[in-house]
């Protein structure tokens, strides 16, 4: 029957036929309305999206799977359920974007999941993961906003909230923080013992590492020179020695890249050959000793039938007989 109204209200569209036509399309709606095809007024189009649109009679127009027709100046509209992919689903949920009941819709072979908001879309990794924590990083006291910034479809309130010493966006009140958050060095100075959890906390379990307070207030594990200004992770290592790169308890000593002492004492990658000293023809000579542009150890070198010598620069060069005058 829709289609026929349709077909109806689209023809006939110019000329002088035009009141005669506004006039059947009035006719007709009265018509579909006593068949009890369920057109409403102007005033249920809002749950439409139409609210109170003005139109020209014989405007029609379709809002999702209904069609509204122009009466009286404004859009009266079919009130049929329309076909939600995830109007009863939750995140993650299957879905499909033709409704099961339509033969006439072809449905494609792309896996399809509801996602966060309500839409019937292709199957992502992590679709319904939800990444914002408002006060991720953040200290109690510190502002915060429910809605990820990042998301323009959430509307924040009025209310100003700030981070609790739980972790939670909350409204923000002026003792929110007031003996909260259990901070382990707090108070205390570089080398102070500390723990991680907090004194009579008989829900969290402290492991047998002794801790103390670094430079930088963090409660780690306790090493010697915890507190000192500065670390040189080679001190009193020898070149290729095994290294690590930062302060004991700062997390890079579980790292699975090696790191070895350089000839320079720096902690660098490993390299195998780094403490493999470059060979210098007259490092360890006098000007005028003979000398070899090859490493004598260097079995790919080919040295040439010049006779060399080391000159007053220490440079391995032709021996001219002269060279330390």
């Amino acid at each position: 029957m829709r289609s026929s109204l349709r077909s109806l209200l689209g023809s006939h569209r110019g000329g002088s036929d035009r009141p005669l036509l506004s006039a059947l399309r009035g006719s007709l709606l009265v018509a579909v309305t006593a068949l009890g095809l369920g057109l409403t007024t102007a005033a249920a189009c809002d749950s439409k999206g139409l609210g109170q649109e003005t139109c020209s009679p014989g405007d029609t127009k379709d809002v999702d799977c209904n069609t509204c027709i122009c009466e009286g100046g404004f859009f009266s509209c079919t009130q049929d359920s329309c076909y939600e992919p995830c109007g009863d689903k939750s995140c993650g949920d299957s879905c499909t974007q033709c409704d099961p009941s339509d033969p006439d819709c072809v449905e494609t072979q792309v896996l399809k999941l509801c996602d966060p908001k309500g839409s019937c879309v292709a199957e992502v990794p992590d679709l319904c993961v939800d990444d914002y924590n408002p006060c991720e990083g953040s200290l109690c006291g510190a502002s915060c906003t429910v809605c990820d910034p990042q998301d323009p479809d959430c509307v924040e309130d009025a209310v100003v909230k700030a981070c609790d010493p739980y972790g939670a966006c909350v409204p923000d009140t002026a003792d929110l923080c007031d003996g909260g958050e259990y901070i382990p060095c707090e108070g205390k100075s570089c080398g102070d013992s500390c723990t991680i959890c907090a004194p009579g906390d008989e829900e969290c379990t402290e492991d047998a590492v002794v801790k103390a307070c670094n430079l930088d207030g963090v409660c780690i594990a306790d090493f010697e020179g915890i507190c000192a200004d500065t670390f040189d992770p080679c001190e009193n290592m020898e070149c290729g020695d095994i290294c690590i790169p930062c302060k004991p308890g700062e997390g890079c000593e579980n790292d699975p890249v090696v790191y070895s002492c350089t000839p320079e004492g720096l902690c660098e990658l490993y390299d195998p050959d780094i403490c493999i000293a470059e060979y210098d023809p007259c490092g360890d000579k006098s000007c005028g000793d003979a000398c070899t542009i090859c490493d004598p150890e260097d079995l790919e070198c080919s040295e040439d039938d010049v006779i060399k010598a080391c000159n007053t620069g220490g440079v391995c060069v032709a021996d001219t007989g002269d060279l330390c005058l």
